[in-house]
């Protein structure tokens, strides 16, 4: 077994809702160029991706790397395998130019371990759930460049731009499973279907409950879990990839994710 098949076997292993396909994807962009792994008796025992991002912020657009897919092999966990590989992952993204690492943990008991690598709270995400209203709205399905315009006209300050691969691999997977893109005059979505729910991945301007139940019935789920930013005062905003990391966010509630300067 080569590095790179270990690799994906300790991937599959540590994200068992991911199917192998959507692994070999994801493997298939980013392996040679974007993971980074250490090595016990000549196998992969950790590993996770360093994928470049953009994160626009007054008028600037500035280089950060996203970590995803952290991963150790359960024989070697509480070994230091990760920290030392966070702390590599670091180097190699300051070399590349990035000014700040970021990472989604998987629950927020991971926080005070990520906090002594220097990581910090930077964004929070209440959910909500949408289901059985009624209403008819006028929406399309979005064609993967037309999503991508329209994103890109209310890209709100202090967001991240994911690299045209890392999207182009999320909204593969949004329409294989069911889901896509879909807009009307007001709004735009891109959602991802698992059984009978419906994952909002990211959304922009106006979603309608009219708009959400017609999504619904298009799709044939019966709910839709939304991810939005809590922010001081109620404001609205729009939530999903393009993940803010400016510090108005005050909800610690749900979604939440940390960042480190570099």
């Amino acid at each position: 077994m080569n590095e790179r098949e270990a690799c994906l076997r300790l991937y599959l292993a540590a994200f068992p809702d991911e199917t192998p396909a959507s692994a070999k994807r994801l493997f298939d962009l980013f392996f040679d160029s974007d993971c980074l792994y250490t090595l016990e008796a000549g196998r992969p025992v950790s590993m996770l991706f360093l994928l470049d991002m953009t994160f626009a912020v007054s008028g600037r657009n500035l280089p950060v790397c996203y970590i995803y897919g952290a991963a150790t092999h359960p024989q070697y966990r509480r070994q230091g395998r990760m920290k030392a590989l966070l702390l590599r992952a670091a180097e190699v993204a300051r070399a590349r130019g990035a000014k700040a690492v970021y990472l989604l943990p998987a629950s927020e008991q991971l926080a005070a371990y990520y906090a002594s690598l220097g990581f910090t709270g930077r964004f929070y995400h209440t959910c909500r759930i949408f289901a059985g209203a009624t209403g008819q709205a006028d929406i399309a399905v979005l064609s993967r460049e037309e999503y991508r315009r329209r994103a890109a006209e209310r890209l709100p300050d202090g967001a991240i731009w994911p690299s045209e691969a890392f999207f182009g691999l999320v909204f593969a997977e949004a329409v294989a499973s069911g889901g896509g893109a879909f807009g009307d005059k007001d709004g735009s979505l891109l959602c991802q279907r698992q059984g009978e729910m419906l994952f909002a991945l990211e959304a922009f301007g106006d979603l309608s409950d009219a708009f959400l139940a017609s999504l619904l019935r298009r799709t044939g789920a019966k709910k839709a879990l939304l991810r939005g930013p809590a922010l001081r005062g109620g404001a609205r905003q729009t939530f999903g990839l393009y993940l803010p990391l400016g510090e108005d966010f005050a909800g610690k509630t749900g979604y939440f994710g940390l960042a480190r300067d570099l």
